[in-house]
């Protein structure tokens, strides 16, 4: 397990990420929720590169002709075994994924499936992932999760979230998030315009800058660094869910969105 993946495990451990809005089907006891997912047993997180329209159904976006690469990292707070994504033999031509193989998951080991989109089209549609597992009581569980994506015809910029290291000497993480944009366009005045002021009053174990901005997204030219020091006694706080920003694309146009930080 790399370090990327130790960090998005303790945050799901220790209760730093939480839940969004949520629906719940009574018949099969699970609940359901955009980019992250908690029931019972499982939770899932997108991880880095996915964005959202503010005032609007979150979105995968990226422009027409390019590939962009979606993970979602699966653990459980109890055993459960044999977790399978039933469908990925009929994704939608757009989508295309590497083998997903996941026998144990529990709370020291997390699985990470990886997809990757390739818009051909400004169309709006849903991506439909359906999974089952066996729980720890050896009952057969299934669900799905529902992606919202679209191509664009303007250029998107995307957060990519990595972990560089552990700080030598420290209980501590360096975490970057990397604003890149999709296509050759990177003069796009990006600014984040919230969740970076009360990071660390509102999110336990946090901290980081209290503004940001850069006029170039090129490559390794428009990089966030944060810190994470995991809470002592799995003390939390109330996870600000997305950082939100703003920037010109290729068309002149201010964009809104929204990123998930971890």
């Amino acid at each position: 397990m790399n370090k990327h993946q130790n960090l998005i495990l303790m945050m799901l451990v220790s209760g730093v990420l939480a839940a969004c809005g949520s629906e719940t089907n009574a018949d099969h006891n699970y609940t359901e929720c955009y980019n992250v997912y908690d029931c019972d047993y499982l939770h899932y997180v997108i991880i880095g590169t996915s964005q959202a329209n503010l005032n609007d159904t979150t979105q995968i976006k990226a422009v027409v002709g390019s590939k962009h690469t979606v993970d979602l990292a699966f653990q459980s707070k109890h055993p459960i075994t044999n977790l399978t994504i039933d469908n990925l033999d009929l994704l939608p031509r757009e989508w295309s994924n590497t083998k997903f193989d996941c026998p144990t998951l529990d709370s020291t080991h997390l699985c990470i499936l990886t997809l990757q989109y390739s818009p051909t089209s400004t169309k709006m549609s849903n991506l439909n992932l359906a999974y089952s597992y066996t729980s720890a009581n050896n009952t057969k569980r299934s669900a799905t999760i529902k992606l919202n994506y679209a191509g664009t015809k303007a250029n998107n910029i995307n957060a990519f979230v990595s972990v560089m290291k552990e700080i030598p000497g420290t209980s501590s993480y360096a975490v970057t998030v990397s604003f890149v944009s999709d296509n050759a366009h990177t003069k796009t005045n990006l600014q984040i315009t919230h969740g970076l002021a009360d990071l660390g009053s509102n999110n336990s174990g946090w901290s980081g800058p209290t503004t940001f901005s850069c006029s170039d997204v090129a490559a390794g030219q428009c990089i966030l660094n944060l810190k994470y020091t995991p809470p002592v006694n799995n003390k939390s706080g109330t996870l600000v869910r997305q950082l939100q920003y703003k920037y010109i694309n290729d068309q002149n146009q201010t964009v809104q969105a929204e990123a998930q930080l971890i």
